[in-house]
């Protein structure tokens, strides 16, 4: 996995390269590229079995050569010892004996595996033999989002190889601490977790989990307090930083410009497709964290406004939350207020807690909305603008040039009428660039905080 991978990862979800990982569970089956066997002409069982053996050697060369310099001895040991059992005149032998006999090729694996249980060795050929000859896919393909692949039967060791390649953030599997596939995971570096067939059996695709394989747990749909105790455990000295995930969003710390202090937390959940439950469950975790602060949570255009607006009424019960609203005009912004009035009123009649006075701020993150700051700005409770949503993918240069004509921008046209204003993105660049302009300026600065990356 390459190091910008893994940055990227980090930062999402505090996974690629740790020791610990947090993200969605997801069956290996989901995650396969290839279902379905190609088809081919019928093979006779030994050819399918020489086939099987010629493929299982390919493997382990395959894992030999991407592990390298990397692979501890016994490892390195163990897979000489398989390639040597594959090619023993005894073991072909043997095969071909009871093929002849009438056997199936399966059969003869399952039987010389059973009769030499005690051997860890004929073990793990026995169990990579009989996946490919069922057909075993082990081509996977990469999930959006942080996914921890479940695996709820014993894997042979070639397979760790292509899940790695699949840029997965861990792996939970049915094997002992002294199986050979735990030993390539670790050598590989995949934060892996192996346990009982009875502990796969309780755990559930797509339920969001933490993964600590130090502590050997697997914490299934975490509360806040696990989320903190794990982030603060693995936490990068960089502040800037996301705080953390929930549910596998971006929670951004807020830090006020002047006080240089926390005061509170953004979250942008992105375009989603997640129900009203889902998003007051995250929503509701980060009122309850944001303790004097406010949690603002970001809803941006083309997203379920009505479904967001009815989680952020109800979570806010919990603590202090308010809302930022994609807005191109004043006329889109007042449809909002509108529309929030409306889902209290909806609120009120179902008998549900909720509360009504949350503040309702506006998004700047087009190029239209930025050019009307003034008149969004008065009706807005506060403004959000979304530096890196404004200005695109540029160069560093362009970038630092481009965010401080954008700020000018905004800061010229709104003038008095920007009461707070929270400036999103690179909050270094931010900070360096609304220090100065404030600096030149002998009007009152608005109140300013800052958030990102």
């Amino acid at each position: 996995m390459s190091a910008q991978v893994g940055k990227m990862q980090i930062i999402r979800g505090y996974g690629s390269g740790k020791e610990s990982v947090m993200g969605k569970i997801q069956s290996l089956s989901q995650l396969r590229r290839n279902t379905e066997k190609d088809e081919e002409e019928a093979l006779s069982d030994w050819e399918s079995f020489s086939r099987a053996v010629g493929i299982a050697v390919s493997r382990i060369g395959e894992l030999k050569e991407h592990l390298r310099d990397m692979m501890p001895v016994p490892v390195e040991s163990c897979l000489e010892d398989m390639l040597s059992f594959l090619r023993s005149r005894d073991f072909l032998a043997e095969t071909r004996d009871m093929i002849d006999g009438g056997i199936s090729a399966t059969a003869a694996v399952e039987h010389i595996g059973a009769e030499q249980e005690s051997d860890a060795v004929v073990g793990e050929v026995c169990l990579l033999l009989l996946g490919i000859l069922q057909g075993d896919s082990v081509e996977y393909t990469p999930d959006e989002g942080i996914v921890i692949a479940l695996c709820r039967e014993t894997l042979d060791v070639t397979a760790i190889l292509p899940i790695v390649r699949a840029e997965i953030s861990g792996l939970v599997c049915v094997g002992d601490e002294n199986c050979l596939a735990r030993k390539i995971a670790e050598s590989l570096r995949l934060p892996s977790l192996f346990v009982s067939a009875e502990d796969a059996d309780n755990i559930h695709s797509d339920e969001r989990v933490i993964l600590s394989p130090e502590r050997g747990m697997l914490i299934v749909d975490p509360d806040i307090g696990a989320v903190d105790e794990f982030l603060s455990e693995i936490r990068e000295s960089d502040s800037d930083e996301p705080s953390g995930t929930f549910f596998g969003e971006k929670i951004y710390r807020v830090l006020d410009l002047k006080m240089q202090q926390s005061r509170g937390l953004i979250v942008d959940v992105g375009k989603s497709e997640r129900a009203e439950e889902e998003l007051f469950v995250v929503y509701r975790r980060v009122a309850e964290r944001v303790g004097r602060g406010y949690g603002t949570v970001v809803v941006r255009a083309g997203e379920e406004l009505y479904e967001h607006l009815r989680a952020v009424a109800r979570a806010a019960v919990y603590g202090r939350l308010s809302v930022a609203v994609s807005a191109r005009s004043a006329d889109d912004f007042e449809l909002v207020r509108e529309t929030f009035s409306c889902v209290c009123e909806e609120l009120l009649r179902e008998g549900r807690e909720f509360e009504e006075s949350v503040s309702i701020g506006a998004a700047m993150d087009t190029a239209c909305g930025a050019l009307l700051v003034d008149r969004i700005a008065e009706r807005a409770d506060f403004l959000l603008i979304d530096t890196e949503s404004l200005i695109g993918v540029q160069s560093d240069s362009e970038g630092d040039k481009a965010t401080e004509r954008l700020l000018r921008v905004v800061f010229s046209i709104g003038g008095g009428k920007i009461g707070r204003l929270t400036a999103l993105g690179d909050m270094r660049l931010l900070r360096e660039k609304i220090e100065k302009i404030f600096s030149e300026s002998s009007a009152e600065p608005p109140r300013c905080l800052l958030s990102g990356k």
